[in-house]
């Protein structure tokens, strides 16, 4: 797919939130930057704005950046149908405009649903359905149990959750680690831990900032964290925070907060019965606790 964007001559965009424009924007600069050829950036959107989730200050900053770089912005324009005969794919716009993948390499930024299929099939149970809240995310309680008073074994984390949180990869992992927590407090007959308390990192509300001894700035406003990709400086720096809070999960902070994680060592009997094989690592085994709380 890189491949093909790196020598494609036009490239449609479906989808103008932030994923879209992000693509438009590195594309489109990507393309600047090499004199030997020049891909013109469609980006299309059913909505009167580009990221309409936002303020509109942010709104209009995005959409005049996008087009002083020569991305062209189509609002308003619905994908009606997509034809996929003759071994080509045709999308349809409601304005009457045809994209042709013989023309474009098409990218579709339209989001994704929530699939929650699983939690369904796995019981012939019809009350399964009170777990899921108006927009089809697994409503979860502070400990990431699923909110079911029959089912408080199973926890649900990520983007499937109704938790409010940057669905990110970060905040992914921290959900898993609070939930393998809980699942190991459960086995004890302990009680489960909410999210953020004993050791366990909250939801991340935003994306966490760098210190400039660390090679980021003290502050990454709103603005700056969600349009990262209008500049270099921003995106540099939210690559740094995503690469250092993945450092501290792993047990290899570099200070920027909190303390390092303790490790969790299987118990003394288990590793004389087995020890763990070259494939196993040791960071497979560590896990987010404060250092004056037990682990489990």
């Amino acid at each position: 797919m890189s491949h093909d964007i790196s020598h494609a001559k036009k490239v449609l965009i479906v989808g103008a939130g932030l994923v879209g424009c992000e693509l438009a924007a590195a594309i489109r600069q990507k393309s600047l930057s090499r004199s030997s050829s020049d891909t013109k950036v469609v980006l299309v959107d059913s909505l009167s704005e580009v990221l309409h989730r936002f303020p509109k200050k942010q709104r209009q900053r995005a959409h005049n950046f996008l087009t002083n770089i020569g991305v062209e912005i189509i609002l308003n324009e619905r994908i009606t149908a997509i034809n996929t005969e003759d071994n080509d794919e045709t999308y349809y716009g409601s304005s009457g405009r045809v994209y042709s993948r013989k023309d474009f390499v098409v990218l579709l930024a339209t989001g994704v649903k929530v699939n929650t299929d699983i939690i369904f099939n796995s019981t012939n149970e019809s009350c399964l359905d009170i777990c899921l809240d108006s927009h089809g995310y697994i409503r979860v309680k502070p400990t990431l149990q699923i909110e079911h008073w029959k089912y408080n074994h199973i926890f649900a984390g990520g983007d499937i959750t109704n938790v409010v949180e940057e669905k990110t990869a970060y905040a992914a992992t921290i959900a898993g680690v609070c939930i393998a927590r809980n699942i190991c407090r459960l086995e004890k007959g302990k009680k489960p831990l909410d999210q953020g308390t004993k050791g366990l990192i909250a939801p991340p509300a935003k994306p966490l900032h760098g210190i400039t001894s660390q090679g980021g700035i003290e502050n990454l406003n709103s603005l700056e964290r969600h349009l990262s990709f209008l500049n270099p400086t921003w995106e540099a720096l939210k690559y740094f925070n995503e690469k250092q809070y993945f450092k501290i999960v792993r047990s290899k902070k570099l200070s920027i907060i909190g303390r390092t994680p303790k490790t969790l060592e299987a118990p003394a009997t288990l590793q004389k019965e087995k020890k763990p094989t070259p494939a196993c690592s040791q960071e497979s085994l560590e896990i987010i606790a404060d250092e004056n709380q037990p682990l489990i």
